[in-house]
């Protein structure tokens, strides 16, 4: 089934299939933990509401998609189809706990408030990601290029500088403090 333009509510669920295109559909309110989404392909489109937990994703498109409200408790981001635009996507709201992210191009991405805890984000591209009003506690950049990215008003992240490229990040106090604890360095006022 390809659809363009529809919207699919509660009760829907069975209408999502793996390999399936869905151009600038609305999904509302749908229940997909564990969903098998394995090659499908998102073009324009919007979540609101919807439980996505642990959904496999593998080989996933995601281009210009918006996901409000949602719940992607340990969606793997890192196993979604990677190609030259790579993933462009807004996470407003949004509950990506436990989340993975590996390699991968984000700088297409918007995180506009929620929780991305004890999330991980290894080697990936965030240059200029802005992490609007987010939840950070426990995640993980390792490797990640964080150049130019906006985390003023995020709150609870660690970031090690010896490890992650922080050129011209945007930060805020006190979570910035925690670059210089990283570095040896005692802040003892």
């Amino acid at each position: 089934m390809d659809d363009v333009g529809a919207v699919l509510g509660p009760g829907e669920e069975g209408l999502l299939r793996p390999s399936g295109r869905y151009e600038r559909v609305r999904f509302e309110r749908l229940a997909l933990m564990e969903a098998s989404l394995r090659d499908a392909e998102f073009l324009s489109c919007t979540f609101v509401g919807c439980d996505l937990t642990l959904a496999g994703m593998d080989g996933a498109v995601v281009r210009d998609v918006r996901f409000e409200a949602c719940r992607l408790l340990g969606v793997h981001l890192g196993a979604w189809r990677r190609d030259a635009l790579g993933t462009e996507a807004t996470f407003a709201g949004c509950d990506l706990d436990r989340t993975q992210a590996i390699r991968m191009d984000l700088r297409a991405c918007r995180f506009e408030g929620g929780r991305i805890r004890r999330a991980e984000f290894s080697g990936c591209d965030l240059r200029g990601v802005t992490f609007e009003g987010t939840d950070l506690h426990g995640t993980r950049f390792d490797g990640s290029d964080l150049r130019r990215a906006d985390l003023r008003s995020a709150r609870g992240y660690r970031i090690d500088p010896r490890t992650v490229r922080v050129e011209g990040l945007r930060a805020s106090v006190p979570e910035a403090a925690s670059f210089l604890e990283m570095l040896g360095i005692d802040l003892a006022g």
